[in-house]
C-alpha cells in the first residue's frame, strides 16, 4: 500500500469512528516528538504483532516518522 493510500486508510477509520478531532489535536500538540513515537511503535512491533497478528504497524511507524506524513495526514483528516 503506498503511502497516500495509508494515510487516506487512517484518516477514514478515525472519522468513522468519531476520533478525527483528538487525533488533530494529538497529532498538533506531538508533532515534535513524531520521530520519537515511531520509533517506540517500531519498539512495541512485536508485542502488538503477538495480540493483534500481522499489522501494517511499521508502516503507520513510518507515516509518524515524516514530518510530511503527519501533516499530510493533518489534512485529510481536516478535510
Amino acid at each position: 500500500m503506498d503511502r497516500q493510500a495509508l494515510i487516506a486508510e487512517i484518516a477514514r477509520r478515525l472519522k468513522r469512528r468519531h476520533l478525527a478531532a483528538p487525533a488533530v489535536l494529538l497529532l498538533e500538540s506531538h508533532r515534535p516528538l513524531g520521530f520519537v513515537v515511531s520509533q517506540a511503535m517500531l519498539l512495541l512491533e512485536p508485542l502488538v504483532e503477538w495480540f493483534l497478528g500481522p499489522t501494517s504497524w511499521r508502516e503507520y511507524a513510518a507515516v509518524l516518522e515524516d514530518p510530511q506524513g503527519i501533516e499530510r495526514l493533518l489534512e485529510e483528516l481536516e478535510s
